[in-house]
C-alpha cells in the first residue's frame, strides 16, 4: 500500500516493522481454511536451540496504541527461508484476538516477544493501510 507499511498478496496481508528495513520483521495475516493465522516473522531468533529442543511454546505481549491487550500463547517455528527460528505463529480464537486488535488501533500495534533462552524484543507495527489490505483479499472469507 502507498505510504504505508502494509503489503497483500492473494491470500495474505503484510505490515513490516516500524523500523525494519527490507522486510526482515513483520507481522502476517494468513487466510487458512478454518479462518486467519497471525504469524510474528523476525528478524532476531525467538528461542534459543537448546530451548526450542525442549518446548517450542512461547509468549507475546501485545499493546494496541500504548494500551496492554494481554498475553497470547503460540509456537515458535524455523523460517523455511532462512532456517532461523524466528518465526512466532498463533490460530484460532488468540489469531482472531489479534486481527481484531490490529483492525482497531488508530495507529499502532506493539508486540513484545518473550524469547524462549534470549532478553524479551519488542516491535512496533504501524496499522496504516491495513484496511485497505484486509479488503483487497476480502477479509480472508
Amino acid at each position: 500500500m502507498p505510504n504505508s507499511k502494509v503489503s497483500y498478496n492473494s491470500d495474505m496481508v503484510f505490515i513490516d516493522e516500524q523500523s525494519s528495513t527490507g522486510g526482515k520483521t513483520y507481522v502476517a495475516f494468513v487466510c487458512e481454511s478454518y479462518g486467519v493465522a497471525f504469524r510474528l516473522y523476525s528478524k532476531n531468533p525467538l528461542s534459543t536451540e537448546k530451548e526450542f529442543a525442549k518446548s517450542s511454546a512461547m509468549s507475546i505481549i501485545a499493546y494496541a496504541d500504548g494500551e496492554k491487550l494481554g498475553y497470547a500463547q503460540g509456537s515458535v517455528r524455523r523460517d523455511r527461508q532462512t532456517g532461523q527460528l524466528g518465526v512466532w505463529e498463533t490460530t484460532g480464537g488468540l489469531s482472531s484476538a489479534l486481527y481484531t486488535a490490529f483492525i482497531d488501533a488508530d495507529s499502532s500495534i506493539s508486540v513484545t516477544a518473550l524469547r524462549n533462552g534470549y532478553d524479551p524484543v519488542t516491535y512496533r507495527f504501524p496499522t496504516k493501510g491495513l484496511l485497505t489490505g484486509l479488503k483487497a483479499i476480502n477479509y480472508c472469507r
